[in-house]
């Protein structure tokens, strides 16, 4: 994405288009503000709109509506809400995670950062709608959005629950309240009690009304949602979700960690303010969360570790973190293989810190997706690790 200079909020502009071609340098889309600049030749010129956000903003706002045309060339029906319960858009290396994960109908598999869903569902789907998929979130509106998604594409196996996934281990001697049964999970719904088998040691929480940020968020996302026709999201009153409480060791076959990292993968990323401490202190985090996976995963599972950034901290670094620290954890091929393979040896930071990458054998296991590459995809990486019985 593309915008002329000095482009302000209100402004009348014009917007185009361009298609990449395989094989040629490809052309960018462009919004030009009427009058000041020529539209490229070689682009496709769709109409003129009005600008909702400044240039400085346009790239800097995660959502909302960048151009309200008000003169189109092409007279078409906005896509949103056309492929409900057929399928969903992924980009490729997010898709190829579940693949390489390969689930089998009849396990148990953890989701441990699993909002908005497509990779849980996408499980599901592989496992045929046969086991369970424990999806969990940090907060009940990202579980909530899993629950959605799941029920659009015709899914019974995914179970989402808000929790951070790093307290996901259950403390040894922790019991579930005297009325549930081991076990069991306990729900509350329009005041009454029952019981299902969905995860152990459950009770009930509650969560205060959203705040003035979060409910001005929710406010422009219906906004935006009705500009396109579609109806206010419906939320669920948090009070009447389950909260997991955590799960024993060795409790699930697979386990798939798509962690939350820095993101330097995702394009186009126009501006970054991400420092060396950020990176350092979100690749700690990781590590917290993969020393919970091991510990959760049973002997012989499959574990699954994804991000969508190009940061080595974060990926090869911690990929020798849990070969080195981790007990019984080793890299296994991954199919399919679409990638490049990871990074060898080590790098030192100029504070003397140094971080360990992979030995050739290791790269050579694992995903680097290159936003560079021939693939022309977002960055990402994938580990897959099997812990030795």
């Amino acid at each position: 994405m593309a915008c002329s200079q000095n482009l302000h909020e209100g402004d009348l502009v014009a917007v185009s288009i361009a298609m990449e071609a395989p094989g040629t340098n490809g052309y960018i889309t462009r919004g030009s503000v009427v009058g000041s600049d020529l539209i490229a030749e070689s682009a496709l010129y769709i109409g003129k709109g009005i600008a909702k956000f400044s240039r400085q903003n346009m790239f800097k706002e995660t959502s909302g509506i960048g151009v309200e045309m008000t003169d189109r060339v092409f007279r078409l029906q906005p896509c949103h809400g056309m492929l409900s319960g057929l399928g969903m858009l992924q980009n490729l290396p997010s898709a190829v995670v579940a693949r390489v994960l390969a689930p089998v109908p009849g396990s148990k598999v953890l989701d441990m950062c699993a909002s908005p869903g497509g990779k849980s569902t996408h499980a599901g789907q592989l496992m045929g709608d046969q086991g369970r998929v424990i999806a969990l979130d940090r907060t009940h509106a990202k579980a909530q959005q899993i629950r959605n998604l799941a029920a659009e594409l015709g899914l019974t196996c995914i179970e989402a629950f808000k929790m951070d996934a790093t307290t996901a281990l259950q403390k040894s001697g922790a019991q579930a309240p005297a009325d549930v049964q081991p076990g069991k999970c306990l729900h509350v719904d329009a005041g009454q009690q029952h019981q299902s088998d969905a995860v152990p040691s459950m009770d009930t929480g509650s969560q205060a009304l959203p705040n003035a940020k979060e409910q001005l968020r929710r406010e422009r996302k219906d906004k935006a949602r009705a500009m396109h026709g579609q109806a206010p999201l419906q939320r669920s009153d948090p009070s009447s979700q389950p909260v997991c409480k955590g799960f024993p060791p060795d409790s699930f076959e697979y386990i798939l960690l798509d962690a939350p990292c820095s993101a330097l993968g995702l394009r186009p990323r126009l501006s970054h303010h991400t420092t060396l401490l950020d990176l350092m202190q979100t690749a700690r985090y990781q590590r917290n969360l993969l020393r919970v996976a091991v510990q959760l995963l049973k002997p012989g599972g499959h574990l699954v570790y994804s991000t969508c950034t190009i940061n080595p901290g974060e990926n090869e670094a911690n990929v020798h973190f849990v070969l080195k620290t981790l007990d019984n954890m080793r890299l296994v091929a991954q199919q399919p293989y679409l990638a490049s393979h990871g990074l060898t040896g080590q790098y030192t930071h100029e504070d003397g810190h140094r971080e360990e990458w992979l030995t050739p054998e290791q790269a050579s296991l694992v995903q680097r997706f290159d936003p560079c590459s021939k693939t022309d995809t977002i960055g990402f990486f994938i580990a897959k690790f099997c812990k030795v019985l």
